[in-house]
């Protein structure tokens, strides 16, 4: 196991907190993002050093507590959540529960989308193509109309 104090930025993507200056674990490599960066030059001779953080679980922790507090209105936030899981692929029963929520707040085109994506992934390509249809109707009567290109391909890729 390894250690990492402090604050450290990964990838853009993770930053301990500097307040609580607690230490990242590493776990296993399959769910960490990892990032090399070259020594400073008082180590020139010592190359590149790894660093990594378990990201999916920060995320998914962040998405609860988002969608826990967001308004009743909201369906960009359970809509985001659902999307990071099925473009991921991790925590898709979650990722099915927050894309109905998303869509009974305001069904739209990317929701929809996203609920044909998650269908597909499951093996329920006949529904997929229903509902993806159903979402590049919803885009092109929104405005300002949405890019409803990949849509279109994805429908091909299940046919």
């Amino acid at each position: 196991m390894v250690l990492i104090k402090g604050p450290a930025l990964v990838a853009g993507v993770v930053e301990a907190s500097k307040e609580s200056r607690t230490p990242l674990e590493v776990t296993e490599p399959s769910e960490l993002v990892t990032t090399q960066r070259k020594r400073s030059p008082a180590m020139a001779g010592a190359g590149l050093f790894t660093v990594k953080v378990e990201v999916t679980e920060r995320v998914l922790a962040a998405a609860r507590k988002a969608i826990a507090e967001a308004k009743a209105d909201d369906w960009r936030t359970p809509y985001r959540a659902a999307a990071f899981c099925i473009e991921n692929g991790v925590n898709l029963e979650e990722a099915a529960t927050w894309v109905e929520k998303s869509i009974t707040i305001k069904p739209g085109y990317y929701n929809l989308l996203s609920k044909a994506k998650l269908l597909a992934a499951k093996g329920k390509k006949a529904e997929a193509i229903d509902l993806a249809k159903k979402a590049i109707e919803l885009g092109l009567a929104a405005d300002p109309k949405a890019d409803v290109v990949p849509a279109q391909k994805l429908m091909e890729d299940w046919k």
